[in-house]
């Protein structure tokens, strides 16, 4: 009775202690640096001069980051790294110091979680990028690098690129069991867009990358699923699925979800769940990001940050050394003047085009507050307009190509400055429409300026697309490119800003100062009607290519045409449909016994030819072969079923339970669909570990008795390990076959896939609580060499095995002394714990309140040890 208070109390506490925990450290987040390295790339790293955080942090590379240059946040391609004499391609993710603000709202760095994150997604074996390193300076900036994958296409490129119907069908059935696998692990990407897809075109294998966002809890509601592909299905156009092909792959990802044991209670029909993501789909679409994503637009030019001088000088993949050349002679003497801002052309030599070059004076005041904010970005115009052409570009709108953006210090005074080009043959639109077509025949004079005009309202609809809006009182800067379709180009992004919420009330504001000011350069009243007519078709022409989503999968009735294999392609997972009491359709047998009460029972052809179909009437009295042991109204024996006849040999351990508990009873008669008697609960159990992925043994029968009156029996029948040994058992074998050496290496393989198997059941809130070493078997030949331990080791008696959500700690606190009191014994030492311990615990920084859980941890297992001397000394 004291015990279940104390547990009870400790229940209580130790979330609040938790959570109070959480409270301080996101009021005073952790300043001193971190760095985590993977053993492979620790030799590679350092001789690159990389062994310290900030090292990290400074490094640059070519930036392909998506994000505006304010964000705080960076993606960069780092190259310089040689492995085994050939260069590998890295992606270093940077998250600059973030206020306590930020990390009262936002907790622990995004960086932190996703690699924590794929860390799990490699535990699971689910595809996606592998981990290099990941840290964190003093200042509070972190970053992430990892492996890139080579020889890969994004979704969306290969599915509108692949012509052959079979290889695109495998691939979308591969995609729909890993998102089911994910899911089921309790994963949820919410950044589940066609480029964070990569296919490889050879092998067809699909791999998930930016899991900066991602989530993962005990388990996702089918909401949660359907917004998941919901982004997948509306950031996918019909060139790349038909919709045949979309509710192949809805259909395909039920079947998955019925292989992983989805429970039926959890799950709508097909046709509801349809409905929900076309719903989404469609609220979705309703975002700027989300339509680009569908129409496949991207820059004009790539967006690729080539680093030159330290943080001050970047250029872009198009700037050539002779452009590079012109603008460093600028910048050697600079004509600012007394102006704030201004800018500056320059006409390249031959037909290159004009070369322009804008920039701003910086106040003192601006670079003290980015310090004393501890900001990264770039406090200047230049950076936000440079982010604004690549979004003005991802409209199919033609701007100037961006060659060089930084910034510098000429007279004591700092400015930025961002050079772009324009195309031989632009000529402002003022200057064009005054005096460049007047020695033209009238006809065709008035056609070329209704075609400009017309671009004009084209180019003004694509700038409040993008999200942006002319500055009070300004005009956009537009040139005409002359030639054939005299095309309007965007010269730079001054004089735009970015919409608020009165965006519609600032559209027209701006429609009509466009008006205005085409009239102010001579344009007819039936010129500036083609301007007005030509903005609105284009914004209802980008309208209705997002509203063609084909978001009809609801009536198709999901039906599929890739499920034509019944194998599953996941072969790491062995759980059945079949032999899921989870998946709706319970595969137990029900039927009434001749003396009265019924019977529930499930068993395997096998188990049927050896004993016949009535095997349960007599199951509760057959004898077994040998190592019976009877306690407490149950027993345990392992019975072997000789071959003969055509049937191979069967041996298993029968486990019967005699005498119920009257809670037992009780819920028996109150819940009968429930699995209340302990060989239902031990098989269920079962089926849950391996659904998770865990190797347990296989369940030959099984069978519940209820009645007459309130006799409540059950018997389980396990499939024996053949050829398989404890780990008690298997530590001594192997240290006398192994030299010293070989054997500590077997040691330390062996403790990783033991911890990788634990943190399985920890992560989804599963408890052992025997979690004994003589629960582990590993096969006996295994003793004589170190093997890929991957699937190869085998937990048994899951009878205890159970959740818990809100007193999760208490069991893992009792799972862990299990083990570590069972690991007493003389072929293992404090290496070995230690590299158990390493091979489990979280990634990141080690929370506050982990040195005390290993604290109580200790204590656990004193207590364990002085509990069992005691019996010995009796």
């Amino acid at each position: 009775m004291i015990s279940t208070v104390m547990r009870m109390l400790a229940g209580l506490l130790v979330p609040l202690l938790e959570s109070a925990t959480g409270l301080f450290c996101r009021l005073f987040p952790a300043r001193g640096e971190l760095l985590r390295v993977r053993k492979f790339w620790r030799q590679p790293l350092t001789f690159a001069g990389l062994d310290q955080a900030g090292k990290f942090i400074a490094l640059e590379g070519v930036r392909v980051t998506g994000h505006g240059w304010k964000c705080q946040r960076h993606v960069s391609r780092v190259e310089d790294i040689a492995v085994n004499g050939s260069r590998q391609t890295l992606y270093l993710k940077k998250e600059a110091g973030r206020g306590w603000l930020a990390s009262l709202w936002q907790g622990e760095s995004g960086l932190l979680r996703e690699a924590k994150t794929l860390m799990d997604l490699e535990r699971e074996g689910i595809p996606g990028p592998r981990w290099v390193a990941y840290g964190r300076n003093r200042q509070g900036s972190h970053f992430l690098l990892v492996e890139s994958f080579t020889d890969t296409v994004p979704l969306g490129t290969y599915l509108a690129e692949q012509n052959s119907r079979v290889q695109k069908k495998a691939v979308l059935r591969l995609l729909a069991w890993t998102l089911a696998r994910v899911h089921f692990l309790g994963f949820s990407h919410q950044d589940l867009y066609p480029k964070h897809v990569l296919v490889d075109p050879e092998t067809r294998k699909v791999y998930l990358l930016d899991w900066q966002r991602a989530t993962r809890r005990r388990g996702i509601s089918w909401r949660h699923r359907a917004d998941n592909l919901a982004r997948l299905h509306a950031t996918l156009g019909e060139e790349h699925l038909s919709l045949r092909e979309r509710a192949a792959l809805l259909g395909e990802y039920f079947t998955a979800l019925q292989f992983f044991g989805a429970q039926a209670g959890d799950f709508p029909a097909l046709s509801v769940f349809a409905a929900a993501i076309e719903r989404q789909a469609s609220r979705l679409l309703k975002r700027r990001h989300i339509q680009e994503k569908r129409l496949g637009r991207s820059p004009t030019q790539p967006q690729d940050w080539i680093h030159l001088e330290g943080d001050d000088f970047r250029i872009t993949s198009t700037c050539t050394p002779a452009l590079l050349q012109i603008i460093n002679r600028w910048l050697e003497n600079p004509p600012l003047g007394g102006q704030s801002r201004s800018s500056d052309s320059i006409q390249l030599a031959g037909q290159a085009g004009t070369l322009r070059i804008q920039w701003t004076k910086i106040p003192w005041w601006k670079k003290v507050w980015a310090r004393m904010t501890g900001k990264g970005g770039d406090p200047s115009a230049e950076h936000s307009q440079a982010t604004a052409l690549y979004c003005l570009q991802r409209q199919a709108l033609e701007t100037g190509k961006i060659l060089a953006l930084g910034m510098r210090q000429s007279a004591g005074q700092s400015y930025s400055f961002l050079a772009t080009s324009l195309p031989a043959g632009s000529v402002p639109l003022e200057e064009w429409l005054a005096c460049a077509v007047t020695q033209e025949p009238r006809g065709k004079a008035l056609k070329r300026r209704a075609q400009v005009i017309s671009q004009v309202g084209k180019v003004l609809a694509r700038i409040h697309q993008a999200g942006y809006i002319l500055e009070s009182g300004a005009t956009p800067r537009l040139c005409v490119i002359e030639g054939n379709g005299d095309c309007v180009v965007l010269e730079s992004a001054a004089g735009l800003r970015r919409a608020d919420a009165r965006k519609a009330r600032q559209e027209n504001y701006d429609r009509g100062i466009i008006k205005l000011h085409l009239t102010g350069l001579g344009s007819a009243p039936g010129e500036v009607n083609l301007y007005r007519q030509a903005y609105w078709q284009e914004l209802s022409l980008s309208q209705a290519l997002t509203a063609r989503a084909g978001l009809q999968l609801a009536a198709r009735g999901g039906e599929s045409e890739i499920a034509t294999v019944n194998e599953a392609p996941f072969k790491a997972t062995d759980s059945l449909v079949e032999s899921s009491p989870t998946t709706g359709a319970s595969p137990l047998q029900k039927r009434v016994a001749p003396q009265g009460g019924f019977t529930r029972e499930f068993a395997t052809p096998n188990w049927i030819d050896h004993l016949g179909p009535d095997w349960s009437e007599r199951i509760l009295d057959m004898g077994v072969t040998d190592r019976f042991h009877a306690k407490q109204g149950r027993s345990v024996g392992r019975l072997i079923l000789p071959a003969g006849m055509g049937k191979p040999r069967l041996g298993v351990y029968l486990k019967r339970h005699y005498q119920a508990g009257w809670w037992n009873v009780v819920l028996g008669w109150l819940f009968r669909k429930r699995f209340n008697t302990p060989g239902l609960q031990e098989w269920e159990n079962l089926n849950t570990a391996r659904s998770l992925g865990l190797n347990v043994p296989e369940v030959e029968a099984v069978a519940e008795f209820s009645g007459p009156g309130l006799h409540l029996q059950s018997a389980l029948a396990v499939r024996e390990l053949d050829g398989m040994l404890a780990l008690h058992e298997a530590i001594p074998l192997a240290a006398t076959r192994l030299a010293p050496r070989e054997f500590r290496l077997w040691k330390k393989s062996l403790v990783g896939e033991m911890a990788r198997m634990a943190r399985i059941l920890h992560d989804c809130h599963w408890f052992h609580k025997d979690l004994y070493l003589c629960h582990f078997y590993i096969h006996e030949e295994h003793t004589f060499f170190r093997p890929n331990w991957r699937n190869q080791v085998c937990l048994i008696d899951l009878h205890r095995l159970q959740h818990h959500s809100f007193t999760w700690r208490i069991w893992w606190i009792k799972d862990l002394a299990q083990l570590l009191y069972s690991s007493e014994l003389q072929e293992i030492d404090n290496r070995d714990r230690v590299a158990f311990w390493q091979a489990y615990r979280q990634t990141g920084p080690r929370p506050l309140l982990e040195k005390w859980m290993l604290r109580i941890i200790r204590i656990k297992w004193a207590r364990y040890r002085n509990h069992n001397c005691k019996r010995r000394a009796a």
